[in-house]
């Protein structure tokens, strides 16, 4: 097998570039089981099959200290599957609903010493007490609430490894320009103190403290083993500059840092990101006006006299890198080995990732809904260097695929659409697709020759696991790392006025010619319902 190592010419980022379409279900040992009817393209030396595909809408995962995989699964709760093995294969033993609670619909989390279960709905995050060696919970707690406020339903959990007394919650737009968001609710990122759990649970919009805003909806929060928290956000819908559309391939979906936690000196902390007001760019040949700004530059939607592009780059935290619009990051996540009785490269004897991929990202791509040719509906592999990503900012092939739907008109009705991510102990990847109810894993071709022949499917090829081809780039590799520029000092707005009316909650508070009072009473925000009614709520 040729394997090269990433931190010598950067060459790892060159190794996934040729894509062969393969069954979902074939890889090198006749794993997984064939039930899943679409097809995945996928890179040179990787493979995939499929786990399960029994639950219901599978999103965030993550796995336990016993090897456990817990989902949470929409509509019906926390699922709890027992994992075993068959050579080189994962198998699935037993599954069991480990929480029924259909209002959990995203999160799920465990605490660094594995004794605490963190999962989340609409309007809370809520923690039980967790049993690994039982593989139970109990003592269900409401840990912050106040979080029912519409708009993108999903709510992040992170329980930091480098700072485990706090748990960081994300937070959502209400709406695709959702002019009320600020430091305070929607579009941002939280940090909340849990070394005690709370008896009276923190209302969202007044505890905590803000990690970070002017997210429109950063659903992938994940922590770098430098203890460097990393975000991907997605961006906005329907953008039109000076009155021309431009949503086709403009905003940028971002993936954005938030400085090392644990760090009394972050100068990230609490740093305003742009939304609703700055956007990045993807395509700057399609955005009028535009200027000198490159793929990355923030750029404002509607410019006037009194805030332009210039402006963008002035007050917000740019993005470290950029991903094409509407491809919709759902998470991110590091790879770390479990070194246990061995190395990162033993993992290579059962197709895990070896030493090459040690510290580099992962990032799942759910795919567009309201793009008139379909994108994303991939995972893909970031290439990370000296704890950042090794492409400048303004790179459009900064992530390569690894897995993706091959003919994306049938998306999204049926394609897979990744979501979380996970790593067994053998450095194998755990993939969830919610359209179809899968959990899907991802392998490197193993280091010895398998003793089983590859299946194959009608006359699909499959590639060679015994080598990985090289493809000679069209680029030079950059021989420093770019450092995007940051803001001197984190942005304050403006004071907002004091109020001389206020609108009683369940009032009307604006629309289309909209003369009377817009400021709702405390505990309410006015909600956009169409262009002509707005709503205390």
């Amino acid at each position: 097998m040729v394997r090269f190592n990433s931190r010598f010419g950067g060459l790892k980022s060159l190794l996934l570039l040729a894509i062969a379409a393969l069954p979902v279900f074939v890889n090198a040992q006749n794993c997984g089981v064939s039930v899943s009817d679409y097809t995945l393209s996928m890179g040179a030396g990787w493979g995939a099959y499929t786990l399960v595909s029994t639950l219901t809408r599978p999103r965030q995962i993550i796995f336990d200290q016993q090897g456990r995989l817990l989902v949470a699964d929409v509509g019906r709760g926390i699922q709890q599957l027992t994992l075993g093995s068959n050579g080189n294969c994962i198998t699935v033993q037993s599954t069991k609903l480990l929480i029924q609670d259909s209002q959990l619909n995203h999160g799920v989390e465990l605490s660094p010493d594995g004794t605490k279960l963190w999962a989340s709905s609409l309007n809370a995050v809520y923690v039980w007490d967790y049993n690994q060696a039982a593989g139970t919970v109990a003592n269900k707690r409401t840990v912050v609430s106040g979080m029912n406020f519409g708009g993108h339903p999903t709510r992040t959990i992170l329980h930091p490894r480098s700072k485990p007394g706090v748990i960081l919650v994300q937070e959502g737009s209400i709406d695709n320009i959702d002019m009320a968001c600020n430091a305070q609710q929607g579009c941002l990122i939280k940090e909340f103190d849990i070394a005690t759990i709370p008896s009276t649970p923190y209302d969202y919009i007044n505890g905590g403290r803000v990690l970070g805003w002017g997210l429109r909806n950063s659903v992938g929060v994940a922590e770098a083993s430098n203890g460097g928290i990393w975000s991907v956000e997605n961006s906005a819908d329907n953008i039109r500059r000076n009155n021309v559309d431009v949503h086709q391939n403009n905003p940028a979906e971002e993936m954005n840092y938030h400085g090392i936690l644990s760090s009394t000196s972050n100068s990230f902390f609490g740093k305003n990101y742009g939304y609703p007001t700055c956007f990045a760019v993807w395509q700057p040949n399609e955005i009028p006006s535009i200027g000198t700004l490159q793929t990355g530059d923030q750029f404002l939607f509607q410019p006037n006299n009194t805030f332009s592009d210039a402006t963008c780059q002035q007050q917000f935290q740019k993005p470290y890198l950029t991903f094409p619009a509407h491809t919709a990051p759902l998470d991110i996540k590091f790879y770390k080995p479990d070194v246990t009785g061995g190395t990162c490269e033993t993992n290579t004897q059962y197709g895990g990732l070896g030493c090459d991929y040690v510290d580099d990202a992962f990032v799942a791509f759910h795919g567009s809904w309201n793009r008139d040719q379909p994108i994303g509906y991939n995972f893909a592999h970031i290439n990370f260097q000296n704890n950042q990503p090794a492409a400048q900012s303004n790179s459009q092939t900064g992530y390569t695929e690894i897995l993706k739907a091959p003919n994306l008109s049938q998306c999204p009705s049926r394609c897979f659409r990744p979501v979380g991510i996970a790593f067994d102990p053998r450095g194998r990847i755990l993939v969830s697709s919610d359209d179809r109810g899968d959990i899907i894993v991802v392998t490197r071709a193993v280091t010895a020759a398998p003793t089983t022949s590859v299946p194959t499917q009608s006359s699909t090829s499959t590639p060679s696991t015994t080598s990985i081809p090289v493809v000679t780039p069209t680029t030079t590799t950059p021989t420093t790392t770019y450092t995007p520029p940051t803001t001197t000092s984190i942005y304050t707005p403006p004071p907002t006025p004091t109020p001389t009316c206020t609108v009683a909650k369940y009032g009307q508070c604006g629309g289309a010619n909209w003369s009377s009072c817009t400021n709702c009473a405390a505990g309410s925000r006015c909600n956009k319902q169409n262009d002509w009614y707005s709503q205390c709520i």
